[in-house]
């Protein structure tokens, strides 16, 4: 174990579960791939719009952004975001959705409070989910999962509780726990 570049010792384990998240550092030494990412960008604002604040609603047009732009409501202030390829095209997806959303739905901006970025993995057709790789396993976006509306600790914390459950029933076996995990799982992959 490593910690700040500095050797304090080996741990050994029977298993390791890997759920560090979109950045994934074990996964890409142990597969030797990278994850393609989804920059996302959003801003709560304090304002008006002539939207219902109950909904969620997203923006598919591809002047918007590369992935899909979104409006919602919390904690009483208007959050407006944009999903993009590449972090360069933030500005120039999120200047054209504040436009449109000032022309079509009236919004005013009194006051922008603060600003999120983060990463997402890009979910490819056919969703394809990492679970293992001999006795490490993934769970969370670690492993591929995302909620199709691009949240993630909902379905990191469902793979892990359906990893857990297969190892708890399958000890003995990485194999069997792998093909449990999959079982168990394969609700929340359909989703």
């Amino acid at each position: 174990i490593e910690i700040g570049g500095e050797h304090k010792g080996i741990e050994e384990a029977k298993y390791v579960i890997d759920c560090e998240g979109i950045i994934g550092t074990i996964k890409r030494k142990l597969l030797g791939s990278d994850t393609e990412y989804v920059y996302t960008y959003q801003t709560y604002i304090e304002g008006a719009i002539d939207l219902d604040h109950q909904y969620f609603y997203a923006f598919l047009q591809p002047e918007f952004s590369e992935y899909d732009a979104w409006f919602n409501v919390k904690d009483n202030q208007l959050v407006l975001g944009v999903a993009v390829k590449s972090s360069a095209n933030t500005a120039r997806y999120y200047d054209s959705f504040i436009r449109y959303m000032k022309q079509q739905y009236n919004l005013i901006i009194k006051e922008q409070i603060k600003e999120d970025r983060w990463l997402m993995p890009r979910i490819r057709p056919g969703c394809k989910i990492d679970y293992a790789k001999g006795r490490v396993f993934f769970a969370g976006e670690t492993a591929g999962w995302l909620n199709p509306m691009g949240e993630g600790i909902s379905c990191g914390m469902e793979s892990a509780f359906h990893l857990t459950q297969a190892m708890i029933e399958n000890y003995e076996s990485a194999a069997q726990i792998e093909a449990a995990y999959r079982e168990k799982a394969s609700s929340l992959h359909g989703y």
